[in-house]
């Protein structure tokens, strides 16, 4: 922001975009990924809620970083997203 604060960011590892860094800054940031990605994948940070059937969870994109663990068709499982605006 105008403070040179940070106020949100977004991470997505499977849909990164080109670097777009001088050469001689590309190690550091390599370096700095990996310390936030060991943040972000930190076990001990994690908070796991367990939705039963007719459960509903609303999620602010904005406020939340969120993820699931896998499931497959088979299980009857239904993921339905969808986004509403504030």
């Amino acid at each position: 922001d105008e403070l040179g604060l940070l106020r949100r960011f977004s991470m997505n590892a499977l849909d990164r975009d080109t670097l777009h860094l001088p050469h001689e800054k590309v190690p550091a940031f390599y370096q700095a990924w990996q310390a936030l990605v060991a943040v972000v994948k930190d076990p001990s940070l994690e908070c796991w809620i367990r939705l039963e059937p007719g459960n509903l969870i609303l999620i602010n994109n904005q406020r939340v970083m969120h993820g699931r663990s896998a499931f497959t068709a088979s299980s009857g499982r239904v993921l339905v997203g969808c986004y509403i605006s504030q």
